[in-house]
């Protein structure tokens, strides 16, 4: 049965294209205090999750133009909501949803809490799509997250004319990720769900994801780049990105070293993988991979550095976490999220009662 026949049977897997000609639109890129997630948005030209300024591995430059855990916030009245995109280009992934690679997702905050309204459901490179319709107005925050692995050349908002639109104000303190695939959101079925994105509507912080698929190799740039930022918490999510790197131990060293002078640090262990349970050299690997972890952690006798058993995070799904057998589902994103906002909470309050 081919796409076409199939949404004739069920408009639901359609896409809702229809755009109103009577909106307001508004340059993304334009709009500075009301996109969120991306620390240097108000000084560079584009969505990077990095400073464009930065001298950093080409890798990571390519990497940081898609703008995982980033998101648009506004507070409206408005009837409609809809995107003008255009993006750089797409490419197939076999074990990632189209949403989640290159789309955008609506949530709407209810009762104190964000909700899920809508994705975009296509595969254009250049497009409008109608995010949101309603019959009447109504005053309510809104948030858009934007793609986890394609770059953005145009974004323009669309909302119902004569509305209101107004910035959030935001004053939490920060989170910094920092990771692999895992981290930048492989392979979340669409952009506010990777466990960045969860955690963030799930703790009174703001999180920023510095995960740089297959690229966390602990650039002394970036941990400088954190730095900069004096975020409350750093997570490392390197393990997997670093098995079989002979710098693994001095660079991590380094990395957690700098990180941890403003920040307290979270160094997370190599997530459940059931190959080890067929490859002994594998489970080898993994097991020194760990070792070290514990060893640099031990080290630097630093009481703000934390050691976080990746296995132990997962080990309740029974390896069904992935989908892949590394990269996580939403499922795996949410328990990732939960566990760490759950320890997260747990060192904060063991600090203040030491404070008291």
């Amino acid at each position: 049965m081919n796409a076409f026949i199939l949404e004739k049977i069920d408009k639901n897997f359609g896409n809702s294209k229809f755009i109103n000609s009577n909106l307001d639109w508004y340059d993304v890129l334009s709009m500075k205090d009301y996109v969120k997630g991306l620390y240097w948005f108000r000084t560079n030209s584009s969505f990077s999750r990095l400073c464009e300024s930065l001298d950093v591995r080409d890798n990571l430059k390519v990497l940081s133009l898609m703008p995982s855990g980033a998101y648009i916030e506004f507070e409206s009245d408005t009837d409609e909501i809809s995107i003008d995109v255009e993006l750089e280009n797409s490419y197939y992934m076999p074990h990632m949803t189209a949403i989640g690679q290159a789309g955008f997702d609506l949530y709407v905050k209810i009762k104190n809490k964000f909700i899920y309204l809508s994705s975009t459901k296509t595969k254009d490179l250049k497009y409008q799509y109608n995010l949101f319709k309603s019959k009447k107005k109504v005053l309510r925050v809104y948030r858009i997250y934007l793609p986890m692995y394609i770059k953005i050349l145009s974004l323009s908002l669309g909302l119902g004319r004569s509305g209101i639109i107004r910035v959030v104000s935001d004053d939490r303190p920060y989170i910094v990720s920092y990771g692999t695939s895992i981290t930048q959101g492989g392979c979340a079925s669409r952009p506010g769900m990777s466990y960045t994105s969860i955690l963030e509507r799930n703790i009174d912080y703001k999180v920023l994801n510095f995960g740089f698929s297959g690229n966390a190799y602990l650039d002394k740039n970036i941990a400088l780049a954190i730095n900069e930022i004096s975020p409350e918490y750093v997570i490392v999510e390197a393990a997997a990105n670093c098995l079989e790197r002979r710098e693994f131990e001095e660079d991590l060293k380094e990395f957690v070293k700098l990180v941890s002078c403003k920040a307290n640090v979270l160094v997370i262990s190599y997530f459940p993988n059931s190959s080890e349970l067929v490859d002994n050299v594998k489970k080898r690997m993994i097991r020194q991979n760990t070792i070290i972890i514990k060893k640099v952690i031990k080290e630097l006798n630093k009481k703000n550095i934390y050691f976080l058993d990746g296995f132990n995070l997962l080990k309740k799904m029974c390896y069904d976490e992935t989908v892949d057998g590394v990269h996580l589902t939403d499922l795996g994103f949410y328990f990732l999220a939960i566990k760490l906002r759950d320890k997260i909470k747990k060192i904060k309050r063991e600090v203040e009662e030491k404070n008291v």
